[in-house]
């Protein structure tokens, strides 16, 4: 039992990795094995399948969910020894097909070096849930919950897999839309400046803050988004820019925003800014608009056309989302309100009372 829970927490760790470390954290490439994993790599190795490839002396188990399986013992062993001990004692082995069949699982994105450390981390692994067994610990009452838990979420990370694998685009579909609905994919690579409209006001001294005219704080706010935006359009650096803006409406500079918006589509880009931003020629600097709390303006560095594998990624994404909210939207929720809503915190009490 203790196997099972270790064999699955190790698949669970290795399933589970962050974006990025996965084959799924970019759809345009497809469920596809890297040619260059360690199970690929290995199959033109001279060791037979049925070869073993990792022995772990002093470990025995005959566990269903642990590739390792005992060694055989010698068939000629001394007068009067078992033949186990004859042949070393307790041994568990684990053939290259076995070890393999786990990378291609667990692992299909390892690379050929990194084999050695799988296979180390897997028998470090038995070693402890042998030991774990030794204590009896598959015994302790939060095991199966443990358990259950970790199989649930594999189980979930499968389905996830399976539906992001179902939800790809042909190429030539991708292409077909970029023809016929080009305006979906046009992307402009974006510079935004944002100038409070109010400023900060903090008081040191903890005293009343100064009563604020914020008519004239903000008509002050919109001479200087004025001035921001000629410097602007005569070509100073955005960046600095923004962070003066911050700067004078008594905001830390550090903390005004990044000027790079990056690479938008007009789905991206907020309806309220949309005309302007793609109605804006390369190179030219936006007139101040008005949105809440601040003043805007952009430049827009360049435009073209979204890659097919770009294109691809997101749509590959899009399906597997709305493919997943379909999933989630099957299930009706109900929580128990008096439950799960912390009660009003309770007014300390006056001190001195009793």
């Amino acid at each position: 039992m203790s196997c099972r829970y270790w064999s699955l927490v190790l698949f669970f760790s290795l399933l589970l990795r962050p974006p990025g470390a996965h084959a799924q954290a970019n759809p345009a490439s497809g469920p596809a094995t890297n040619p260059g994993t360690a199970s690929s790599s290995a199959n033109a190795s001279p060791i037979a399948p049925d070869a073993n490839v990792i022995t772990l002396d002093g470990i025995c188990d005959n566990e269903p969910y642990s590739i390792a399986k005992p060694a055989a013992p010698s068939k000629v062993a001394d007068a009067g020894k078992p033949a186990a001990e004859a042949n070393g004692g307790c041994k568990s082995v684990i053939t290259r097909a076995d070890f393999e069949n786990l990378v291609k699982v667990a692992n299909p994105k390892a690379v050929p070096r990194d084999a050695v450390k799988f296979a180390r981390f897997y028998s470090e692994q038995l070693a402890y849930a042998h030991e774990a067994r030794e204590l009896n610990l598959d015994k302790d009452p939060d095991f199966e919950t443990i358990l259950k838990f970790t199989y649930l979420q594999v189980l979930s990370k499968k389905l996830s897999n399976r539906k992001m694998r179902d939800a790809d685009v042909p190429d030539a579909e991708v292409e077909k839309d970029i023809k016929e609905h080009p305006e979906k994919y046009e992307q402009v690579d974006l510079l935004q400046i944002a100038i409070p409209k109010a400023k900060q006001h903090s008081d040191q001294t903890g005293s009343a803050p100064a009563k604020v005219d914020a008519v004239a704080e903000e008509v002050e706010m919109k001479a200087e988004a004025e001035k921001i935006r000629t410097r602007a359009a005569a070509g100073e650096d955005f960046q600095g820019l923004q962070d003066e803006a911050y700067k004078v409406a008594g905001y830390d500079p550090d903390e005004s925003p990044d000027v790079e918006v990056g690479q938008d589509t007009r789905d991206q880009v907020p309806e309220e800014f949309r005309k302007l931003v793609f109605d804006l020629p390369p190179g030219k600097v936006s007139e101040l608009v008005s949105a809440e709390g601040y003043w805007h303006l952009f430049e827009v560095r360049s435009k073209q056309m979204m890659p097919v594998a770009r294109a691809k990624a997101i749509a590959v994404n899009q399906r597997f989302h709305d493919s997943m909210e379909a999933l989630k939207a099957r299930v009706k929720l109900q929580f128990n309100d008096a439950y799960f809503t912390p009660p009003a915190a309770s007014q300390p009490a006056n001190p001195g009372t009793n």
